[in-house]
């Protein structure tokens, strides 16, 4: 999860910025039933910038659960302790069931490249920022990516490939040709 740190409240001390939030999360499977939850409080702190910006940076927190293969929801609740202000958001989320064989693709992961330059291995990701939030600016170069599961029982005769559209205003705004997949082993 992705907090925009302007939204977060800071108090100065001892040449710091300093940040106190708490998430609660709640995973439910497709039938409402609670899979998993936690709860964390996060103290942030930063030093001060020569420029006294008192704004904090974006603060991205990771949590892992082990979930079968499923439809879940996944929801957080965020509470700035400062402030005393809440936010919550919600999302849909599908573990597919590798078992089964089948060729399965992931969620892209979208993402910026730095600068107004792409990489210059556009085919590496190492450069790219990924934003949680997928909020880029207008003349951001992007690039995505996804992972391919049991790639190796797809039915190809040669190289497994892809095509990709963004589609922007109901129209397609851009399209690729067939692109070879990378990392992808026998």
């Amino acid at each position: 999860m992705q907090i925009p740190g302007g939204m977060i409240d800071v108090k100065e001390s001892a040449g710091n910025l300093t940040a106190d939030l708490s998430l609660f999360c709640l995973v439910l499977n497709d039938h409402g039933i609670e899979v998993t939850r936690f709860k964390e409080r996060i103290p942030k702190s930063v030093p001060l910038a020569s420029g006294r910006v008192t704004v904090l940076p974006n603060l991205v927190h990771n949590q892992v659960a082990k979930l079968a293969a499923r439809l879940y929801q996944v929801r957080v609740v965020a509470r700035d302790n400062l402030s005393g202000l809440t936010g919550a958001a919600q999302e849909w989320i599908e573990i597919p069931n590798l078992a089964s064989n089948r060729i399965t693709l992931s969620t892209p992961f979208i993402g910026e490249f730095p600068g107004s330059d792409i990489a210059a291995d556009p085919a590496s990701f190492r450069d790219l920022s990924l934003n949680i939030n997928r909020d880029f600016s207008v003349n951001s170069n992007l690039g995505f990516m996804a992972y391919v599961y049991n790639a190796d029982g797809a039915p190809t005769s040669g190289q497994t490939g892809t095509p990709a559209n963004i589609v922007g205003d109901a129209k397609d705004e851009v399209h690729t040709t067939d692109q070879a997949l990378e990392g992808i082993s026998p």
